[in-house]
């Protein structure tokens, strides 16, 4: 983050002006989701219900699933090869925009990037690619063109997405 800041602060921006606009976006909407199909609008489609309640617990179960992650990296010294860096990235970033609170559609850009090169790596991952890109697409169009789509539904397909990618690259990643 320091080295994108660079240009800015050469062309005059003050430093501290170019990450202080992160601090200022968090808890600027008071939603789980906003517009990413993810759990949040299975279990409360509204996304205003469930905000204060679900907020910090949300962020503690994200940041669970990817320790556990890790730590079993780490534990069991797995050899990091280039295919299985690629698939921790996908699962990490698939993880945040899944499970954290007030994640917008364009989080998911990484997940998607990752999720076709994780399908270049592995053709187990092919259709699961084109679902989640298919979603991701979905959700833009239903942000950018008000197009009548149910996010609830996009969110079940994201979630089976998940869950089905877990199936798949959980093993490559531990053999």
């Amino acid at each position: 983050m320091l080295v994108s800041a660079i240009p800015a602060a050469f062309f005059g921006r003050n430093i501290f002006d170019v990450f202080s606009i992160y601090f200022e976006q968090v808890g600027q909407y008071k939603l789980m989701s906003l517009n990413y199909p993810n759990i949040w609008y299975i279990l409360d489609p509204s996304g205003t219900n469930s905000y204060e309640s679900l907020k910090s617990a949300s962020i503690y179960l994200a940041i669970a699933i990817i320790l556990v992650i890790f730590i079993y990296l780490i534990k069991n010294k797995i050899n990091l090869t280039l295919d299985k860096i690629v698939y921790i990235l996908f699962i990490s970033s698939y993880t945040c925009v899944l499970f954290l609170p007030e994640m917008h559609e364009r989080y998911g850009y990484l997940p998607e990037v990752f999720s076709i090169l994780s399908a270049v790596l592995n053709k187990k991952m092919i259709l699961l690619a084109i679902l989640i890109n298919s979603v991701g697409f979905a959700a833009y169009g239903k942000y950018l063109y008000e197009s009548d789509i149910d996010i609830t539904i996009l969110s079940f397909l994201n979630v089976f997405a998940y869950i089905y990618s877990l199936k798949i690259l959980i093993p490559k990643i531990i053999l």
